[in-house]
């Protein structure tokens, strides 16, 4: 059953819902159309049946109204148990470092900035590396959806595919993000740049190439959830391993529940395994911007060591469950962050951090964070 007003309607019928679906014509204001069109259907499957009059009958209540009470008020409970993450925990660990402060941190220094919207890009934002014109990967649009975009193009992406295929992924990628303007420019600065995330050789012990690695040996979006039952003895660790500064709190007594993440990328090289995660922070225009130090800082700044060591142990749970004979010395290769606007594929780790955290720090971690079973 369907009803619709034929009678006293302002719309054009044509233009309504059910006008397109039977074919009206759109500048048709009057019903005369409707009604043929209905008409003119099986009538073992349609009628055209019009109401003109429609009897109301209104509610009378017969019982006196009655004052509204509220309900009584819900106990309170202090229950501590929460699904914690490393950006719930991040907030929780108080640092007092004179670098953590936000006014040191230079123009479009945070991850992502939502403030940044690519629908609005002008003429002065479109330069290249070193005053060259166009897009490149640091004038490429900045902003929370660009870096979910970047990190879903790199998940989809077989590091392996030949250009056509980089291509299409490249193209999809743009098109997702809604990059309509300079859109012929944006796809080409970008495939140029992600020519350069795949071929940058990175690693501790061995060196490899994203593009080398085959798709067996890469697990994208390794997902984690494990108990966790710690306090401050999970600050006092990370202070005695020079991760925190000492004079570092914990803003609760005590953190319990589910530790919950995923891991961006985990691959295989060579039998041992490698931590990687995307960053798509902008730390500036130039090479210079994603040197070491640079790097650093923005680790430090966004407690992004706090991110891989919990990583860490949670990959290192993984494999110590499933792999034969498995030891964090010999099978665990290290952390990769790639700072993707600063990767350069002529210069070994550039735009990467790279840390090995240590294994007896790790041991440790894995005791502090309880939830062994």
């Amino acid at each position: 059953y369907l009803g619709y007003p034929l009678y006293g309607s302002r719309s054009r019928n044509g233009q309504t819902s059910l006008g397109k679906l039977l074919g009206v014509d759109p500048q048709c204001a009057d019903n005369s159309s409707l009604v043929q069109q209905v008409q003119a259907l099986p009538e073992n499957l349609f009628a055209l049946v019009q109401v003109t009059e429609v009897p109301v009958s209104p509610l009378t209540s017969q019982a006196p109204n009655q004052p509204l009470t509220p309900p009584p008020a819900a106990p309170l409970v202090f229950d501590p148990w929460r699904v914690h993450s490393y950006t719930g925990l991040s907030h929780l660990i108080l640092r007092r470092e004179p670098d953590a402060s936000a006014t040191d941190a230079p123009a479009g220094y945070l991850d992502d900035d939502p403030g940044d919207d690519p629908s609005v890009l002008t003429a002065a934002s479109r330069r290249g590396n070193e005053g060259r014109s166009g897009f490149d990967q640091f004038s490429f649009p900045r902003g929370r959806r660009i870096g979910i975009g970047l990190h879903t193009l790199l998940e989809h992406l077989d590091f392996g595919a030949g250009p056509e295929q980089r291509a299409l992924a490249v193209a999809r990628c743009v098109s997702r993000l809604g990059l309509v303007q300079d859109k012929a420019e944006l796809e080409t600065a970008l495939a140029l740049w992600l020519e350069h995330i795949l071929q940058t050789p990175l690693g501790h012990h061995t060196l490899f190439r994203l593009a080398a690695i085959p798709r067996q040996d890469c697990l994208n979006e390794l997902e984690f959830h494990f108990p966790v039952n710690t306090g401050q003895a999970l600050v006092d660790t990370l202070k005695a391993a020079n991760y925190l500064a000492p004079d570092a709190t914990l803003a609760l007594h005590q953190i319990s529940g589910m530790l919950t993440g995923l891991i961006d990328l985990v691959v295989r090289v060579e039998g041992r395994y490698y931590l990687l995660d995307y960053k798509s922070n902008h730390l500036g225009d130039t090479a210079a911007d994603y040197a070491p130090a640079a790097l650093a800082q923005a680790i430090r700044q966004h407690q992004y060591d706090l991110q891989y060591l919990l990583y860490t142990v949670a990959l290192h749970r993984y494999l110590r469950q499933r792999l034969p004979g498995y030891a964090y010395k010999s099978h665990f290769g290290g952390v990769c962050y790639l700072f993707l606007r600063g990767m350069d594929k002529t210069k070994a780790n550039s735009g990467v951090f790279l840390d090995q955290p240590d294994a007896k720090l790790v041991d440790q971690l894995d005791r502090v964070l309880g939830g062994h079973v």
